[in-house]
């Protein structure tokens, strides 16, 4: 088959696509991408058309669609008196559903951030103890310019780790961490020795 007959064997769709033809042979069995016609001797001939209706159906899967769903929206024009409709509602709630994944893994990328601020901070930047009869504050200096203190709880110097990375080219930025959390430790005279969490 050739591009300029605009009919396509399963081998180039594969190519183009992605998929091994025996995943493809078997999408079409399950429903889930629609069969293509066939020449005189039983080979598969995809149109232009074909081809754009399975990438997208391979995005869906991509994104999680379940297969039964990628199954109704193929076989929708068969089924049903209203495709259109039924296509609208099961891209919508799709949408809803990578929408609340996206909201997942932005929240997991925001932790994986933190994390490597944190890490960066330990390998970049000194940490110095204070010692005291009620506590021992973990704390850290870096930069130089004006003196910049970051304080915040209970996040502490981790939480402030990615800021005081951007600040230290213009200030000498100061952060520490609370008591109870990291390197900080309460002491026997601690006011709130037996709290939980910073104090």
């Amino acid at each position: 088959m050739s591009e300029a007959d605009g009919l396509f064997g399963i081998a180039e769709v594969s190519a183009w696509i992605g998929l091994a033809p025996d995943t493809l042979r078997y999408f079409e069995r399950q429903g889930v991408v629609p069969s293509p016609r066939r020449d005189s001797a039983g080979w598969r001939q995809y149109t232009t058309a074909d081809v754009e209706l399975i990438r997208m159906l391979v995005h869906l899967r991509e994104t999680g669609m379940p297969l039964a769903d990628i199954a109704q929206f193929t076989g929708a024009d068969d089924k049903v008196p209203d495709p259109a409709r039924l296509r609208v509602e099961l891209l919508t709630a799709h949408r809803r559903r990578v929408h609340d994944r996206r909201e997942e893994l932005d929240r997991a990328l925001d932790v994986i951030t933190r994390k490597i601020a944190d890490f960066n901070d330990r390998i970049t930047s000194s940490v110095d103890l204070l010692d005291r009869p009620d506590c021992t504050i973990a704390f850290g200096a870096q930069g130089e310019g004006p003196l910049l203190f970051l304080v915040g709880a209970p996040a502490g110097r981790v939480g402030f780790a990615a800021l005081a990375n951007e600040l230290a080219g213009r200030f000498t930025v100061v952060t520490h961490a609370p008591r109870g959390i990291g390197a900080s430790r309460r002491g026997p005279g601690d006011g709130c020795a037996n709290a939980r969490g910073p104090c």
